[in-house]
């Protein structure tokens, strides 16, 4: 970052996409921001490369699919010989390349969001907020931190004691950094988990199905897009669809709805959180991941003020630990978990259905009989 002549920090972008008129876009979205300077634009990934080389920007929006090098490529070579905060910005339309999208977290990208469209467009401005916010935040991130180092070591933070008692519900909220962490995540919880898990991503509404399909692909376990109505079983994962607050009604029943978001954005993690801790009491289980801003600490008071249990991932594994801090700010997180051990903190929360139908807990009681899940009115 360079100094402005009031003593402001400017963030030096580099802008790459094969389309001049995206390029272009781009460009005057971000250029509009008098902390914002585009210091280059490239056509392709090769000469990208060359110009990350050449004038070390702080952070570079990359398109995706470009002829010759594409992103993923250029993105690895960067990370390799220059690692530089990478935000993905393309066209969410593609969807037979949309596992690209996804694979790109693998190579080091932060984020991905939807290309703006032209300034005509009604969209135009608040697409033009987000990608400019997005920018910002990610030029702070060190990038060659990004893979959490092991923490095994590290017990986690507590700052409560939580009640004892099966747990039937784990509700997940994520943003920026959330789609890599929770693939890790999901790779590590057990598919016999003894209670339904619910994720509130934030994530532009058309990349939702293809991001749940590559989640299921990766993590080799359904990850279901929520549909309304459906009633969840114990060991689900169900991902909020794109612009939609996913709640749970009793008797646990899933309700989509397009509703107000405390934060402003849907879907909504603080929606999420409130109506589990409506609909499952002290059965449930709050968690915060990485992510900008403050959604999910509203949801946390909630679940903790109905008895349930809090956690939020560890500063050193979040990408932005916007959202976690938030949370831990409220005085209502009962942990702080490095994201290495927070699967088997959930596992041991909620416990394990056994072959014999029965729930297996954590600690020394006896198992405890039938499903995972409120029953059925």
């Amino acid at each position: 970052m360079t100094e402005t002549k009031g003593g402001k920090r400017t963030v030096r972008v580099l802008v790459v996409d094969d389309s001049p008129l995206a390029r272009q876009i781009v460009r005057a979205v971000l250029s509009a921001d008098p902390d914002i300077e585009v210091v280059g634009m490239a056509a392709g990934g090769q000469e990208g490369i060359d110009l990350v080389l050449r004038l070390r920007p702080d952070i570079v929006t990359m398109d995706l699919r470009m002829p010759g090098l594409d992103g993923l490529a250029a993105t690895a070579e960067i990370m390799r010989r220059c690692p530089t905060p990478v935000l993905i910005v393309t066209a969410s339309s593609f969807w037979q390349r949309q596992h690209e999208v996804f694979a790109s977290f693998k190579y080091g990208v932060l984020d991905v969001l939807e290309k703006p469209s032209a300034p005509s467009d009604a969209a135009f401005s608040a697409a033009g907020r987000i990608l400019v916010e997005k920018v910002k935040i990610l030029s702070r991130v060190k990038v060659a931190l990004l893979a959490p180092a092991p923490s095994w070591h590290r017990p986690s933070r507590r700052r409560a004691s939580p009640v004892r008692g099966r747990r039937r519900a784990i509700g997940i909220g994520a943003s920026t950094g959330g789609p890599r962490v929770l693939l890790d995540l999901l790779r590590d919880i057990p598919a016999e988990l003894a209670a339904p898990v619910f994720v509130a991503q934030h994530m532009s509404e058309g990349f939702v199905e293809g991001f749940a399909k590559w989640l299921s692909a990766e993590a080799r376990r359904s990850v279901l897009v929520a549909q309304d109505g459906a009633l969840p079983e114990a060991g689900q994962v169900w991902l909020a669809p794109g612009n939609k607050n996913m709640v749970l009604v009793p008797p646990g029943v899933i309700h989509l709805d397009d509703g107000p978001a405390p934060a402003g954005i849907r879907p909504s993690v603080d929606a999420l959180l409130a109506s589990l801790a409506a609909t499952y009491g002290a059965g449930a289980v709050g968690v915060v991941l990485t992510g900008i801003g403050k959604d999910g600490s509203q949801g946390v008071l909630a679940v903790k003020q109905a008895g349930g249990v809090t956690l939020v991932q560890d500063e050193a594994s979040s990408v932005v630990y916007g959202m976690p801090s938030a949370a831990v700010q409220t005085g209502a997180v009962d942990e702080v978990v490095p994201l290495e051990r927070l699967a088997s903190r959930l596992t041991e929360l909620v416990g394990l259905v056994r072959r014999d139908g029965e729930t297996e807990e954590a600690g020394d009681g006896p198992p405890v009989k039938g499903p995972a899940r409120p029953e059925q009115a």
